[in-house]
């Protein structure tokens, strides 16, 4: 018969453990006697506590960072709320800020927004409360087409930048960056899209995010946070922490909430999403992410502003399929939906003014 093995390992990890825990602090520096094993077994050889080591404690996740004083200071620059923010060349924020009021008063009062005032009777009811803006980053076509709206996301390859940078920024820096925002922001009041938007560089002007709240402004919200994150491969955010921004490498996705002006941010807040990234079926082929993040929104309402790659087109066919399967209603001041695919997909549509209207059947 073969030998039964020893018991004395077990026996001597117990007794180790045992005389481990019995042991007083006063007591842990001195030498311990090297407990005995079972009767007419050797005794075990000494442990040591750091050979036994420590599971460590689950702490909290690092939270994600939250950059809201720095994108409220850079909304009341581009809307151009009292004085220039302190630590800004005042003559070159003026010298801005007397043209940005100008745009945002004849957005406000102009043909645009009454253009947007007649898509109500075109609205239906029950509409998502997830809107989406896959061919650019037109915010501003999005919040005056669905004035319900509850969250909104836009696509495009423009980063949307980092309002850190403004602080002490140097007023040639300030005039230049204000230059781009302020060609950027006649173009989108006047309905003629947001210009692309090239990868930004580390410490530039973030003026893709300042068009962002010029949309804002002009709709009459305001923000209330920023935070930005990186879409994982399926679909979900990952939101970036302080050591992640600690490098001030260029921000590209970001979410950026906000109320209603006058509303309570703790109960009416909207988020805005931008993600920083392509949606042509080659993009979507390199990172799957993306388009299943938009999957995951169901049912969408969709707007199309003057200026971007359109969903229509061939190379786009993934994208095409999704919102052609999934929007109740698209609002398109640029690219038009062909008829054919229109009456494939159950839409109908029809020209309103300066846009295209298409409607699920049924709506």
């Amino acid at each position: 018969m073969p030998a039964r093995p020893s018991r004395a390992p077990l026996a001597c990890a117990a007794a180790a453990l045992l005389a481990l825990s019995a042991a007083r602090p006063a007591a842990a520096a001195q030498q311990a006697t090297p407990p005995a094993g079972a009767p007419g077994e050797p005794p075990c050889a000494p442990v040591k506590p750091c050979e036994i080591p420590d599971e460590p404690a689950a702490g909290p996740a690092e939270p994600a960072a939250e950059l809201g004083a720095e994108v409220r200071r850079l909304f009341d620059l581009v809307a151009c709320r009292g004085a220039a923010p302190a630590g800004l060349d005042a003559q070159v924020v003026g010298a801005f800020c007397a043209e940005q009021r100008k745009a945002l008063e004849a957005f406000r009062t102009g043909p645009r927004a009454k253009a947007f005032e007649a898509l109500a009777p075109l609205r239906p009811a029950g509409l998502p409360s997830s809107a989406v803006v896959p061919g650019g980053a037109d915010l501003l076509t999005a919040l005056a087409a669905y004035p319900d709206l509850k969250n909104v996301t836009t696509f495009s390859a423009a980063p949307a930048g980092d309002p850190r940078v403004l602080a002490g920024m140097a007023p040639d820096r300030l005039r230049q960056g204000l230059a781009a925002v302020r060609a950027g922001a006649q173009a989108l009041l006047r309905g003629e899209g947001v210009p692309a938007r090239g990868a930004a560089r580390a410490g530039e002007f973030p003026v893709q995010l300042a068009l962002f709240l010029t949309a804002l402004a002009a709709e009459g919200y305001e923000p209330t946070g920023l935070r930005y994150f990186q879409v994982q491969p399926d679909g979900t955010l990952r939101h970036l922490t302080r050591a992640d921004l600690g490098a001030r490498a260029p921000l590209a996705s970001s979410e950026l909430t906000f109320v209603r002006r006058g509303d309570d941010p703790r109960t009416r807040t909207r988020t805005h999403r931008h993600v920083a990234a392509e949606l042509s079926d080659a993009a979507v082929a390199r990172g799957p992410g993306v388009l299943a993040h938009l999957a995951g929104k169901g049912e969408l309402s969709v707007a199309l502003g003057a200026v971007g790659a359109s969903p229509w087109r061939d190379d786009h066919a993934r994208l095409r399929k999704l919102l052609l399967e999934r929007a109740a209603m698209i609002v398109s001041a640029g690219p038009r939906l062909p008829a054919a695919l229109a009456r494939q997909a159950g839409l109908s549509a029809e020209e309103r003014g300066p846009f295209q209207v298409a409607r699920r059947a049924g709506r």
